[in-house]
């Protein structure tokens, strides 16, 4: 069975150093935790070192997260599909995301169909040529 071992110490360092760094240049911080699934204990310990914007490809990660650190985060949805859009009036309103990343016409489609208070904040990705966001 997989499971993540966290050192709050390594993190607090790492945390430390990128957000001197992205504060020194102006640059707003914001944590991919894709990797974990948004690993409830790993983003409390984020949003305690002072990380406010979390990213994951999977919105419904989101849900696990403590309604009390869940409602202080700036969530992003990254890879957003149509069954995400769909997803958003059924979920509680601290488990939605604020932002979301789309790239397809179908999406903004669905979106604009959303009552205004689901409706997160839309991100147009623009597609290179080779297909790169």
């Amino acid at each position: 069975m997989a499971f993540i071992n966290i050192n709050r110490d390594s993190i607090t360092g790492n945390v430390q150093i990128v957000s001197e760094f992205c504060k020194k240049y102006g640059i707003q911080l914001c944590v991919v935790t894709k990797f974990c699934c948004s690993e409830p204990k790993l983003v409390d310990i984020l949003y305690d070192l002072g990380i406010k914007r979390i990213a994951d490809s999977n919105q419904e990660n989101f849900g696990r997260l403590s309604i009390n650190t869940s409602v202080q985060l700036l969530k992003n949805v990254i890879k957003t599909r149509l069954s995400d859009i769909l997803l958003l009036p059924s979920l509680a309103p601290h488990a939605r995301p604020q932002r979301v990343f789309v790239s397809d016409e179908k999406l903004l489609d669905a979106l604009s169909e959303l009552p205004k208070n689901v409706c997160p904040d839309i991100m147009l990705i623009i597609e290179a040529g080779d297909l790169r966001d």
